[in-house]
């Protein structure tokens, strides 16, 4: 009866260290899974982060010079010059459709700096404005940070591959990368 404790003793030995290298796995695993959440969430933050003041300055520019441009004021001022007065109101404004009225273009070519200013005020300190990087570095600093979330999820296919070996099944995130695989087994 000894012999077979003993025996049952070194059973319940080994099935308890498989036990925590079966932890063991899966807690690097998960970890790294974490690492790749944190990593996707930064890229997101990368993409969509609200831009830097210069491009927000620069973006109202283009859309007041867009605008001010549909406002050609000398030809509507012609009245003012013209011998017997007579013209259309220098300040009427036609309608596009439908009765929509668009006030922009007349705003724009008439109140450039005003509306640039509040424009730009409004758009920086609103709420959660946190300028990011500029557009033209978004696109670089996303591939990087790709890049180094499939090196972890090559890592995370390692572990796992190593684990099914051993016995120990670690189920795959089904929005990992296929190239993973494909680099694990080659």
């Amino acid at each position: 009866m000894a012999a077979k404790t003993k025996a049952v003793s070194q059973v319940e030995e080994a099935r308890s260290r498989i036990d925590s290298a079966a932890d063991q796995l899966h807690q690097e695993v998960e970890g790294i899974r974490s690492q790749i959440r944190d990593l996707s969430e930064k890229k997101d933050q990368v993409l969509n982060a609200p831009l830097p003041r210069k491009e927000v300055e620069s973006r109202i520019d283009a859309w007041l010079e867009e605008n001010a441009s549909e406002f050609y004021l000398p030809e509507r001022a012609t009245q003012f010059a013209s011998s017997d007065g007579r013209g259309d109101p220098p300040l009427s404004i036609l309608t596009k459709s439908n009765g929509n009225l668009d006030m922009g273009p007349a705003l724009a070519a008439l109140f450039r700096e005003e509306i640039r200013e509040k424009l730009i005020q409004a758009a920086v300190n609103a709420p959660g404005y946190e300028p990011g990087l500029p557009l033209d570095q978004r696109g670089e600093k996303a591939e990087k940070i790709d890049r180094e979330i499939l090196d972890l999820e090559i890592s995370e296919e390692r572990i796992i591959t190593s684990a099914e070996e051993a016995g120990i099944t670690i189920p795959r995130r089904p929005d990992a990368d296929p190239r993973t695989v494909l680099e694990v087994i080659e």
